[in-house]
Parts: C-alpha cells; sequence; structure tokens
C-alpha cells in the first residue's frame, strides 16, 4: 500500500520552453508512452524528500525511473481495462474539477493579490516594537458554577497559581499555574479571550470569561515592552502573517461581492426549522443521518434554505452534504451564526464554480494539466481495488500467527515528558544549558530565548514517544527526571531539554493488538500482489529503458510550470 501511495505521488508535467536542452530526450519508452529527461526531473521534485530512493547517484536515478515506467504501465493497463469510462472514476473526477476550479479562483482573486512590501514589512515592525506584551495566567474550566467558585477563591485571595493547578483543565498549563507566557495582541486567541485579558492591568484578574473552550479566569502578571528580535529575524514570520491577513481580508471581500452578484439570501424562518431539528437530535459524539432525518417531515425537508441567482437549497439539500454511514458531527443548533455561515458555504460554492467558468479557468493548460493527473491517479487507483486489495484476504487464524511472529512491534514504548529549548546560536546554548543546571528557572529560560515559540508558550513541554525522535532519545538516554541535557546541534538548532517524566512502555492486549497484525499482515501481502502485478505488466508491455540517456540526466533545480 506504502508502494501505490508512492506510485499515486508520481506526476508528470509538460516540459516548458525555458526547460533545459536535453529536456525532451526520452529515457524510457512503456508501450504508447514515453518518460523523457523532463518528465523525470519534474516527478523527481514532485516527490516528497521520504520517498525517494535511499541510494544516490546513477543507482538511484535507475531505480527513480523504474518507478516510473511502474506507474506508466499501470495507467496504460488502466485504460486498456476501461477504467477512464468507469462510473466511480467519473463521479470523483466531476467533484475533482470542482476543487480544482475552486482553488485556481482562489489562487487569482486572493493569492495573486495578498503580496506584500519590505516597507510595509518594517513598517509593522516598528509598530510592534512601540507596543506592550503581557504575561498571563489562566484557569480553565467547563463547568460555569464551579468557574465561579474558583474566581471566589480568587478574590478572597488565594494564589492563583495554586489554584490554577488544583483546579484549571487546560493540561498544558495547569501544572505551570496556569502560566502562558508572554504573548502581543496579533496572537491568535479566542475573540472573548484576547478582548478581556488585553483589557486588564498588571496584577488584575477578569471575571469569567466564555469562549469556545469553556469558562476562562485570567490574571494579568506583568506588561513589558515588546523584545523583538532584529528584523531580518523576523522578517519571515512577520511577511505570513500580514499575507494571511490580507488574505483573509481578500477572500472575505470577494465573497461578499459574490454574495451580492448573485442575490445569495437564507430563510430565517426556515434556518430557525433546521436548528430546532438540529438541537432535538444533537450528541457530542454525533449523530446518523438517519436519525437526523426524523426530525423533519417531508414538507420541511423540501422548505427553501437559501435562494441564489444559481438555484434554491433546502434543508434536503443541507442532509445530503452529511456523511450517511455512520455518526456525523452536526452544528448544535444553538448558534445561528454558527449555522448561518456554514449555509452560505454551501450556497455560494454554486455561484464560485460559475465565477471560475466565467473567467476562463477551465482553459487554463495547468487546470488541464491538473484534471489529467488526477484521472491517471484514479484510474490507477481503481485498477490497485481491481486487480490487488480485492483479491487479497485474510484469515482469523493467518492474522493470529503473525501476531504471534511479531507481538512485540505492538506494545506500547516509552513516553518521554520534557521541557524544550532551543535556540540558533552555539555560544548563547552553552550559556543557558549552564544556567539551567546552576538551577536558574527553566521555564523562564524558554520563555526569554527559545526559538521554538509554539512550545514556548507553554514552558517548552512536550513529550513523544521514545524511537521517534532520534536527537531526544540521545539526550534523555540515562537522564533522570529534574536534569539537564544538551545543548546538542539538531541541525534546526541548538536543543537543550530538562526531563520531567518517562512514562513506561505497556504491553498491548492481544485482542487490542489483532486488528493492527490483520492490517500490517494485509500490507504485506498487497505489496507482493502490487509487485507480481507490475511483473505481468512489464511482460505484456515492454518497456524499454535508455541507458545512456538515463547516465547523462543530472539533477539541479526544479524547474517552474507556467502556462
Amino acid at each position: 500500500m506504502r508502494k501505490l501511495l508512492y506510485l499515486l505521488l508520481i506526476a508528470f508535467v509538460a516540459v516548458t520552453g525555458c526547460a533545459k536542452d536535453d529536456s525532451k530526450k526520452v529515457v524510457a519508452r512503456v508501450g504508447t508512452r514515453k518518460i523523457t529527461v523532463g518528465n523525470f526531473r519534474e516527478a523527481y521534485f514532485r516527490v516528497p524528500p521520504n520517498f525517494l530512493p535511499k541510494v544516490g547517484g546513477e543507482e538511484g536515478r535507475k531505480q527513480f525511473l523504474e518507478d516510473l515506467v511502474s506507474k506508466e504501465l499501470l495507467i496504460l493497463e488502466a485504460y486498456e481495462q476501461g477504467l477512464d469510462k468507469d462510473e466511480g472514476v467519473r463521479e470523483e473526477m466531476v467533484e475533482i474539477e470542482r476543487q480544482i476550479l475552486l482553488r485556481d479562483l482562489y489562487d487569482r482573486e486572493v493569492i495573486a493579490e495578498s503580496k506584500v512590501t519590505e516597507k510595509e514589512l518594517k513598517q509593522l515592525y516598528e509598530e510592534r516594537a512601540q507596543e506592550d506584551e503581557i504575561g498571563a495566567r489562566h484557569i480553565l474550566l467547563t463547568d460555569s458554577v464551579k468557574a465561579g467558585e474558583v474566581l471566589s477563591k480568587v478574590r478572597a485571595g488565594e494564589d492563583f497559581a495554586e489554584l490554577a493547578k488544583e483546579f484549571s483543565e487546560d493540561g498544558s498549563t495547569a501544572s505551570m499555574g496556569g502560566y502562558l507566557g508572554f504573548f502581543g495582541k496579533e496572537t491568535m486567541l479566542p475573540p472573548e479571550f484576547h478582548e478581556a485579558v488585553f483589557a486588564l492591568d498588571a496584577g488584575e484578574v477578569s471575571d469569567v470569561v466564555r469562549t469556545s473552550m469553556g469558562y476562562h479566569i485570567i490574571k494579568v502578571d506583568e506588561k513589558r515592552k515588546r523584545q523583538l528580535e532584529p528584523f531580518e529575524t523576523m522578517k519571515g514570520r512577520l511577511e505570513s502573517e500580514v499575507v494571511m491577513k490580507n488574505r483573509m481580508d481578500l477572500a472575505r471581500s470577494y465573497l461578499d461581492g459574490v454574495k451580492e452578484r448573485y442575490k445569495i439570501t437564507i430563510d430565517e424562518e426556515t434556518m430557525a426549522i433546521l436548528a430546532g431539528g438540529l438541537k432535538a437530535c444533537f450528541m457530542p459524539t454525533g449523530t446518523s443521518v438517519a436519525e437526523l432525518s426524523q426530525y423533519f417531515s417531508e414538507e420541511e425537508k423540501a422548505l427553501v434554505l437559501a435562494s441564489a441567482k444559481s438555484g434554491q437549497y433546502t434543508i434536503s439539500d443541507y442532509l445530503g452534504t452529511l456523511e450517511p454511514e455512520g455518526k456525523v458531527a452536526v452544528p448544535s443548533g444553538e448558534n445561528l451564526e454558527q449555522l448561518r455561515n456554514i449555509i452560505e458555504s454551501e450556497v455560494i460554492t454554486e455561484p464560485l464554480i460559475l465565477e471560475a467558468r466565467r473567467t476562463g479557468i477551465p482553459r487554463k493548460k495547468t487546470v488541464k494539466r491538473d484534471l489529467n493527473r488526477h484521472e491517471e491517479d484514479r484510474i490507477v487507483d481503481a485498477l490497485y481495488a481491481r486487480e490487488v486489495r480485492d483479491k487479497v484476504t485474510i484469515s482469523a487464524e493467518e492474522t493470529a500467527s503473525y501476531y504471534e511472529q511479531h507481538a512485540q512491534a505492538y506494545d506500547r514504548p516509552e513516553v518521554i515528558r520534557f521541557r524544550k529549548l532551543l535556540v540558533y546560536d552555539k555560544g548563547a546554548a552553552d550559556s543557558l544549558a549552564a544556567l539551567a543546571r546552576q538551577g536558574s528557572n527553566f521555564v523562564k529560560l524558554v520563555d526569554e530565548n527559545s526559538a521554538d515559540r509554539m512550545t514556548a508558550a507553554r514552558g517548552g513541554e512536550m513529550e513523544v514517544k521514545a524511537g521517534t525522535n532520534v536527537a531526544i532519545d540521545s539526550l534523555a538516554r540515562g537522564l533522570s527526571v529534574g536534569q539537564i541535557a544538551g545543548p546538542m546541534d539538531t541541525g534546526d538548532g541548538f536543543l537543550i531539554i530538562k526531563l520531567l517524566e518517562r512514562k513506561p512502555g505497556t504491553k498491548t492486549p492481544r485482542e487490542l493488538a489483532l486488528p493492527y497484525a490483520e492490517r500490517d499482515l494485509r500490507r504485506e501481502r498487497e505489496e507482493q500482489g502490487l509487485a507480481d502485478f507490475l511483473d505481468s505488466l512489464r511482460e505484456k508491455y515492454k518497456p524499454a529503458i535508455d541507458e545512456k540517456a538515463l547516465a547523462e540526466i543530472t539533477l539541479g533545480a526544479p524547474e517552474e510550470e507556467t502556462e
């Protein structure tokens, strides 16, 4: 199955006019299809590095070309078996075309218009330098009554940090007394939380603040002037932030224009009927479509939720967007604004498709190439199902035997919980490691110095499974709880860790491991089935490789795809 995934990742693009001189040279022929040097290079740079051959040089190039040939063999056979006419494939391609049109429309109307200048970035940097940043704590509870009781304890003078450790349900901050670190106004926070925390002065505590996460009690420890890194260091992050904001503004403006042009309106009475049905059957664990449908009469299902020049959208249409099998998550019906947004996002899809067609997007060469790539991937997947996947059967006895041979592979490994401090400068890393070993507050060192701001917001705390991170395995080896290790050069910076806990591995019960054993046995059987099928296709289509052309291939930087 991994082999199939890899083959589906391989895609050719047309050789552009500015490509290298040798790009049209044919390096392999597979039946009526051919692979050029340009195809080889483009495909190579499209595949994620972890899927590429582990060996380099000529041997690696030959192995990669063999994989390209395998993909072409599967495409040839899929067309031979008429899978491009398969009803399931055609249905998938209709939806894929819609997604590609929407993507290209977004690229045209939003991405292309959201550029940012160096001057704008410097201006934002200077504004940030003048702003305060806040060091805050919070206590999170899911019960409003309990939140009120805890707030009374805070108002009575009890220690906020100790109350956070005792009562907060935020697992990532409770052990640190609810500490959230320092952050500025640009930090992504729930809007209600953002408004409350930036209205407080140092030492002040908020009332209970309700957000989508629950009920918060917030305390501001400190306000200080921003301690910014140099502009060149922050430039990339600032650009990402500004571009994201520009894109959100452009998208909102464009969608508002489409709503107006296509006269999209929501029927509030019908929406209230839908909300009532959703409230009546809402379950946090999900609801089946059949259960939900029972809460609406046939007359109600036909009611129009929204209208547009492109057509009408009914309660029945809404139910049709839900997965027909199993439990599905649906809105509770309590938040009408959320429900309105969901309905609008569904109704506006058809007008957006019409806009994409009106602006000529389906005629773009890149769109046609993308559609061709997706079609070939779909027919290859359909061929794999027919010739490999559906032919593999596994008995309970075979699964049990496989499990007995590989039982240890299904045990849960040790989990290492630690704090992480990452810096880019070796001298700074040595100094910080020395301070940590001398007893300095590690959380404070992380907050003030760590280059990894995602983990810094929670005091650098994280955990990994043993055997999944070479650097952490190496640093934690032989380390006792509370000890410091590092710095280690990881290639992404110099890493220092403080070990917090080792959670021992556990043996997985046989009955829980058996489904995973069956999955792994199936994977092995399918990989062998695919290899055998490809051998039969090589015999049928007799691909030919030009060894000389292959030896002369050089891999420089990827060439850009153009219209």
